[in-house]
């Protein structure tokens, strides 16, 4: 640990030697000839051709613009006025300006062209997007406003990343909304409601601790006739094949409150949830702790995660209800409650028919149908308090509770095997921060929090035949279980002294988890527990310097690790440094850089390698050589991006690399011919990288070329036949498209062609796999008075097995009935209404198989919303 201490005298003599400009607030008020106060009129701050930041006038005219102390062009403009250029050169010029514009009597087609602003202005850590711009009034949702925002994806779970960076939460008039489940907004918050977007590099409010983290958000205000009353929408509506939606919002946004309130039900197989949220549900109180940024807990266990997140249409039917509330109160200065509350019930079935025909004629038949009820109830509550102008207390509480009963029938030939599984589980934590302003440049933090997690699993099985044989017991039924126990204990206190923009941070603190496992393989097996513990004791020390061009951090670590599992005592001290970079060219042009050197911390369940056939007794014998807790690991990442308003080009390039001393790797173990477990052995090294390319580009009057590029290699070793091999895989895709961007045309357009390539290698055996697909893709969308129509249609070849081409079309056709109704006619996979199932034809050296899957049909549906 002493190695970490000579570093922190270099780190604050670093600190005390930062030069800084100083701060100016330039203020003033815009009005025509008569002294009438013009609002919306637009501020632009400029040094030379450098556009620096952005803003508007308010109701009453006033502006109000922060930089650094320099000499600058005030460019005020205003539809339908003269501009006017004010020279800010010294003090008194930064005094409340009064500016007087002058009507034209320039064509409004002039005036307009003359006045025209970025379809993206950045005002410092802010990026304003110009709706106007960017849209032509068919969007239904918020969705399909996002996806038309440069540099804003939204991800197959619904998750929206800027610049291929995920945003943390979304926000309505700045206040939080179901936090980082975004498709609660994106499916919710329709278009009509949206009065502009903004993207907030870095986001915090006057309730986060000044030392707090800033995170990425993406604020969508509303326009005034949704705020200050209940608003919101019902709709209903049924399927040709007589599946069944119901669907309700409420809401109500004022300026201290804000409250939401959306269910659905419905027969469609439509999921309210992603496996995103999951995970998210799943991280308990550790992902909101403070100070946890370079340990990644790698728990995530397939058979805790319900089957509904992770099968799309390939189900027979797919039964969901849902209800979610968020609620958000605050009073300025004093107290802010915040809290989203999420209970979804699913059931769902699926049915599988494999049969294999071999070279020599005979044939196997495997049918496996599977029905399962799963039930997810999560909470998130967050009280934050100021006792004083210098003192905040915070507490956050959430709940995750998972209930899962599943069924499954397995018929292989004349054998059938009956299972049944119920799989409770919940995660309840509470958190406690502390933040004392001791002057205005040193900051006191303390956090403490509490994880407690229980997981259940509990199997019984039946069968026609007495399928245990090879443990010595002729039984044809059988009931097994699996317990886990874990509680985490964190506490941390840290000291940050600030001088302007600039600070550093020193902390220390402790984690302590206990971890109990208990298992029966069988009935007639002995029981197994398992008790391990961990401990962690850190001190680190983090700089970040903030210029108006270019912002710093630097943080290192040392960490002391103790862990005991089985007797065997582990103890390690790793130091663990980050360091990140941004430079601005202008206000849409930068380049980030990243680094950091983390763990992977393994669960005491990975490390002993639960499997349903493995017990721990046989464990403790054969394999307690491997007592490694964490693994090591760096990673790079390099983003840049640009968007040039002359030629409409907007690109970003995202670069990243992870190289792992060490991972895991499953081996297959034999006790006897007929019984088998899976090992995890320690291998070394594994290297990747990845890389993505964004590019959007005006190439003719409203028209516009996209292309996206996605590249993935990894080289690590593997097993193959229980022997060590070298494995490569490598993955790409391109995505080529052309769109229309009209103002008074009927209708826009898009077409795309997407090619993936996937390749897996083991070069020593000479075996390769290759995976292709061609995707071909158009969308029309379109407005026409009370109408809004949009048609989207694909074709998709798959190489790599012998299936017939697919052919998807999706439609929405809405019908503005009046002002509170809207009839939809809403077609999804119109051309498969009546074909329940999909078929799969491979054919390898030894056998042909035919996989017959069942597969959600298509429908159409006619839903009647009103709106209120």
């Amino acid at each position: 640990m002493s190695r970490l201490f000579y570093l922190i005298p270099l780190l604050l003599f670093g600190f005390q030697t930062i030069a800084q400009k100083g701060a100016i607030t330039i203020t003033g008020q815009v009005t025509d000839s008569l002294q009438v106060p013009l609002p919306q009129a637009n501020i632009i701050l400029k040094k030379g051709n450098a556009i620096i930041t952005y803003t508007t006038t308010d109701q009453n005219g006033h502006f109000e613009i922060k930089a650094e102390k320099d000499t600058y062009i005030l460019k005020v403009t205003y539809l339908g006025y003269q501009s006017k250029q004010v020279k800010l050169s010294g003090k008194d010029s930064y005094k409340k300006l009064m500016i007087k514009l002058n009507p034209v009597e320039t064509a409004l087609d002039e005036v307009v062209l003359n006045t025209k602003i970025l379809d993206i202005i950045t005002k410092k850590d802010t990026l304003i997007y110009n709706l106007k711009s960017l849209t032509d009034g068919s969007e239904m949702t918020l969705k399909d406003v996002v996806q038309k925002l440069p540099g804003m994806r939204i991800d197959d779970n619904g998750k929206i990343t800027q610049n291929g960076k995920p945003i943390d939460k979304v926000l309505i008039n700045d206040k939080e909304f179901f936090n980082g489940q975004h498709q609660m907004a994106t499916e919710n918050i329709s278009a009509d409601m949206i009065k502009s977007i903004k993207f907030y590099q870095r986001y915090k409010t006057e309730f986060d601790s000044k030392t707090a983290n800033s995170i990425r958000a993406l604020n969508v205000d509303l326009k005034d006739a949704y705020k200050h009353k209940i608003t919101g929408k019902i709709t209903a509506g049924i399927s040709q094949n007589q599946h069944y939606k119901a669907h309700a919002n409420v809401f109500k946004f004022t300026k201290n409150a804000n409250l939401a309130l959306i269910t659905d039900a419905n027969s469609l197989g439509q999921k309210a949830l992603s496996l995103s949220d999951y995970i998210d549900f799943t991280g308990g109180i550790e992902r909101y702790a403070v100070g946890q940024l370079h340990i990644g807990n790698i728990d995530i266990d397939e058979t805790s995660i319900p089957a509904f997140l992770l099968k799309d249409d390939n189900v027979k039917s797919r039964d969901s209800k849902f209800a979610g509330l968020n609620l958000v109160i605050e009073k300025k200065h004093q107290y802010k409650f915040s809290g989203f509350y999420l209970v979804n019930l699913v059931n769902q079935s699926a049915y599988q028919n494999v049969k294999n025909t071999y070279n020599n004629g005979q044939t196997t038949n495997n049918e496996l149908v599977d029905n399962g009820q799963y039930l997810i109830f999560n909470t998130y509550t967050s009280l934050k308090y100021k006792l004083s102008s210098r003192n905040l207390l915070s507490f956050l509480l959430t709940t995750n509770l998972q209930n899962d009963q599943i069924s499954n029938e397995n018929r292989y030939n004349n054998e059938v095997i009956f299972n049944k599984t119920h799989k409770p589980s919940y995660n309840f934590g509470v958190n406690c921060h502390f933040s004392r302003n001791i002057t205005d440049s040193q900051i006191w933090d303390t956090n403490f929090f509490i994880n407690s997690y229980k997981k259940n699993r509990n199997y019984q099985l039946n069968a026609n035949f007495p399928f245990l044989d090879y443990l010595s017991i002729t039984d044809t039924n059988s009931h097994s279980y699996f317990d886990q126990l874990k509680n985490n204990y964190h506490f941390q206190t840290g000291l940050t002294f600030y001088k302007g923009q600039n600070r550093i941070n020193f902390k220390i603190g402790s984690d302590w988890l206990n971890d109990e496992l208990a298992n029966q393989i069988t009935t007639n097996f002995p029981n197994n527990q398992v008790t391990g513990h961990r401990q962690d004791h850190f001190v680190g020390a983090k700089i970040k310097l903030n210029r108006l061009q270019w912002h710093l951090s630097t943080e290192i670590q040392g960490h002391y690790y103790r862990s005991k599992v089985l007797n065997n005592l582990y103890d390690d001290f790793y130091i663990l440094p980050n360091l990140s970079f941004t430079y601005l060219f202008n206000l849409n042009h930068h380049i980030d850089f990243y680094y950091n050197y983390g763990l992977e911390e393994l669960s005491m369940q990975k490390r002993l390698n639960h499997y349903y056939f493995n017990d721990f007794e046989t464990l403790k014998r054969s394999r307690i050589s491997n007592r490694q807790l964490f693994l090591p690991k760096h990673q790079l990442f390099l983003t840049y991006d640009n968007f040039i308003k002359k030629s409409q080009l907007y690109y970003d390039v995202i670069l990243s690399y992870t190289f792992k001393p060490q991972y895991l790797q499953e081996k297959l173990n034999y006790i006897t011919p007929q019984l088998a477990y899976y090992d995890q052995i320690l291998m070394s090294p594994s290297k990747s990288f990845n890389s993505d390319i964004n590019i959007n580009l005006g190439i003719i009057k409203h028209h516009f070329l996209s292309y996206e590029n996605h590249f993935a290699t990894e080289l690590k070793n593997t097993f193959i036949d229980n022997h060590t091999q070298p494995y490569q895989y490598q993955e790409i895709w391109h995505d080529f498209s052309i769109y229309s961007r009209y103002k008074k045309f009927f209708f826009n357009w898009s077409i795309g062609l997407k090619l993936k390539d996937r390749f897996i290698k083991y070069p020593n055996i000479n075996r390769q796999t290759f995976f292709n697909s061609e995707k071909y893709y158009l969308s029309l969308h379109g407005k026409q008075k009370q109408i809004k129509w949009r048609l989207n249609a694909g074709y998709e070849s798959l190489s790599f097995a012998m299936n017939d081409p697919i052919f998807k079309i999706d439609s929405d056709i809405q019908y503005q009935i009046n002002k509170n109704f809207i009839l939809t006619l809403k077609g999804n996979d119109i051309l498969n209404l009546n074909k329940p199932e999909y078929y799969h034809l491979s054919i390898n050296e030894n056998y042909m198989s035919v996989n017959r899957t069942a597969n959600l049909p298509g429908y159409i549906a006619l839903l009647l919303t009103y709106n209120f």
